[in-house]
């Protein structure tokens, strides 16, 4: 596996799930077919810009944001899990389209898709995990957590 192919699996770890060591990295990639060693991978580390949250590596707000490069999560006002598959994201007027289209074109693991009103985006999750992983994220992103 090519180096770019090493450093996508590694953020789509870390952008999914919650890892507080190198070493729980190795196993994970190792999990999914890529042979690392633990030095290479605190080179990764460093190169992706991960860091820790509360002990967990992130991933940077601009690798998580989306491809439009705006800064659309000023306009969210608050982010709740809504049970185990809805993520609402309430927003300033006339800005839920734009967040939810953002979203959609992130293509982040775990969103099956949106629906947006004018101040509100309901986000369908697969996964209770992933419910709670989502409004993190989103929470984050905005700087609401």
């Amino acid at each position: 596996m090519e180096r770019e192919e090493r450093l996508q699996v590694l953020l789509e770890l870390v952008i999914e799930g919650e890892f507080s060591t190198q070493e729980s990295l190795v196993e994970a990639l190792k999990e999914r077919g890529v042979a690392v060693t633990q030095s290479s991978v605190s080179r990764d580390i460093r190169d992706l810009g991960l860091r820790k949250r509360s002990g967990i590596y992130i991933a940077p707000a601009e690798m998580l944001a989306g491809p439009s490069g705006l800064d659309m999560w000023a306009f969210a006002t608050s982010v709740v899990a809504a049970g185990d598959h809805m993520v609402v994201i309430r927003s300033r007027p006339a800005t839920a389209q734009a967040l939810a289209s953002e979203i959609d074109a992130a293509r982040w693991p775990g969103v099956a898709g949106t629906i947006a009103g004018d101040d509100t985006v309901f986000i369908a999750v697969t996964s209770a995990v992933a419910c709670k992983e989502i409004a993190r994220r989103i929470k984050y992103i905005a700087g609401l957590d």
